[in-house]
């Protein structure tokens, strides 16, 4: 139980912050500096992670973590900028 309790706060949380992230990825005057963002919160959030649920090593994180992550990022940021440029 503890585990399903570990990869719902990890997905919850990159969930979060790849909303904030994609916010913030509209900002930027170039795609490339939006991908090195969000590349670069990613890496912090997941060392943050690390310590918050324990070492589950890296298959486990990027399955409850950067996958969530970045899908999530890539639509925020496109719903965003769709919304802002009209």
């Amino acid at each position: 139980m503890e585990d399903l309790k570990a990869s719902r706060v990890s997905a919850g949380i990159h969930a979060l912050v790849a909303i904030g992230a994609g916010f913030a990825s509209i900002f930027l005057n170039s795609g490339w500096f939006a991908l090195i963002l969000a590349i670069a919160i990613l890496v912090i959030l997941g060392r943050g992670i690390e310590k918050l649920v324990g070492a589950r090593g890296r298959k486990w994180w990027i399955g409850n973590g950067a996958f969530i992550y970045f899908l999530i990022w890539i639509v925020s940021w496109v719903f965003f900028f769709n919304i802002l440029t009209i």
